[in-house]
């Protein structure tokens, strides 16, 4: 099972092993959260001839996890996919499996798709052959025109909470005080966690941001932890990522930072930052909009 994802995975299969699977589906998450893996299982599970799909040991299942699946086709624009590759998509779709199984269609990166390849797709998804299920995979759905989404069941899929993905990245054989620290610099994403893993910069980054954020008691420590957060050796959207990650973490949790409101003051120093304000300056009005009432 897929880590935070048991029930809506389980939910899924059991309409596929019922055959009353949609013929279309729209994946919406962050990056590293586990849609790609959630749709690779339901892949397999489409083309799964053992009793209990995906059974991993049946022929379909085995030519999956060898990366050799023949009734797979997959587009993952790395830019904006234009309509020449959609319709040369729709071409390929066109052609029934002859093993009398089932097309599966994977789109990543939905949202690059220009709006005239989007179009172009709609009459597919409006009449779709029986034999074909689509999957678009999308950090923002908001990009796709909203007779695509009509057309298609829609699944979000959110980040884990910290100490659920600390507990993954655990599991995974790292240490529990860096896996904590992961789990907070990656908002959850266990994806993304595993990605900077290795990253011994951004692992200093999220130390120095950390230490910073949690020095701050009262008003009066702003102007040293802003200074720390102004460092010109950090990229400065990196550091916002990396408090609006702490923040996060601290929705529900008292002290002198207000984790609701420095989140809305991550924002607003992003603006600022963007309008050439200086970056120590940013930082200062940011903490100081995030004190808690008691403080500010």
């Amino acid at each position: 099972m897929l880590e935070g994802l048991q029930a809506l995975e389980e939910q899924l299969l059991r309409s596929v092993r019922a055959g009353r699977f949609p013929h279309a589906h729209i994946f919406e998450g962050p990056f590293g959260c586990g849609k790609k893996t959630l749709v690779d299982a339901l892949c397999r599970a489409l083309n799964c001839t053992g009793a209990n799909p995906p059974c991993g040991l049946c022929p379909s299942c085995l030519r999956y996890a060898h990366g050799n699946a023949v009734n797979l086709l997959r587009l993952s624009p790395e830019k904006s996919a234009k309509v020449e590759e959609i319709r040369d998509l729709i071409e390929r779709v066109a052609i029934r499996p002859f093993d009398g199984g089932r097309l599966t269609v994977v789109l990543e990166n939905a949202d690059r798709l220009t709006a005239q390849a989007q179009n172009a797709l709609l009459k597919t998804l409006e009449e779709p052959p029986e034999y074909a299920v689509f999957f678009l995979i999308t950090e923002r759905m908001s990009a796709l025109l909203s007779t695509i989404v009509s057309r298609c069941a829609v699944h979000h899929i959110h980040p884990l909470g910290e100490e659920e993905c600390a507990r993954v990245l655990v599991s995974r054989g790292i240490e529990a005080e860096r896996a904590r620290l992961l789990a907070r610099a990656a908002q959850g994403s266990v994806g993304r966690a595993l990605q900077i893993a290795s990253d011994e910069a951004y692992m200093n980054d999220v130390r120095a941001v950390d230490a910073a954020l949690d020095g701050i008691r009262a008003a009066s420590d702003v102007p040293a932890a802003a200074l720390a957060l102004a460092d010109e050796k950090r990229d400065a959207a990196r550091t916002l990522e990396l408090v609006e990650g702490w923040a996060r973490a601290r929705l529900l949790e008292g002290g002198a930072l207000d984790g609701g409101r420095l989140l809305g003051a991550v924002a607003d120093a992003r603006m600022k930052l963007a309008s050439n304000v200086s970056r120590q300056y940013a930082m200062e009005l940011m903490l100081f909009a995030g004190l808690g009432k008691r403080n500010g």
